[in-house]
């Protein structure tokens, strides 16, 4: 028999660690903000076109680890599926289907 213990836990940081933590939030938001808009203009939402015009940037510009990067990218294309094409079209069944559950 397994039984699972689940502990509801509060972070309490530092100041020191607060500012770091907000710091990292600004950053995330701010390359995030980034990553779409360079999305709408160039047109790509596609995963690998994407990546390849923001990835390098998103490290060097915010300073940024390398998995952010590719969260943000990952994000902008769910959020473009989503809500259709940029024209207004809504995605076709088949582009639905591809997205995870509730996405």
């Amino acid at each position: 028999m397994l039984v699972k213990l689940v502990v509801q836990v509060k972070p309490l940081p530092t100041p020191v660690q607060a500012a770091a933590l907000e710091a990292t939030l600004r950053a995330c938001n701010e390359a995030a903000d980034w990553v779409s808009e360079v999305a709408f203009e160039c047109g790509e939402f596609k995963n690998t076109g994407l990546r390849r015009r923001v990835y390098g940037e998103v490290k060097s510009r915010w300073g940024l680890g390398a998995r952010s990067p590719a969260r943000h990218q990952e994000d902008v294309r769910r959020v473009h599926h989503a809500e259709g094409e940029p024209e207004g079209r809504k995605p076709g069944p088949a582009r639905l289907e591809a997205l995870p559950p509730g996405e």
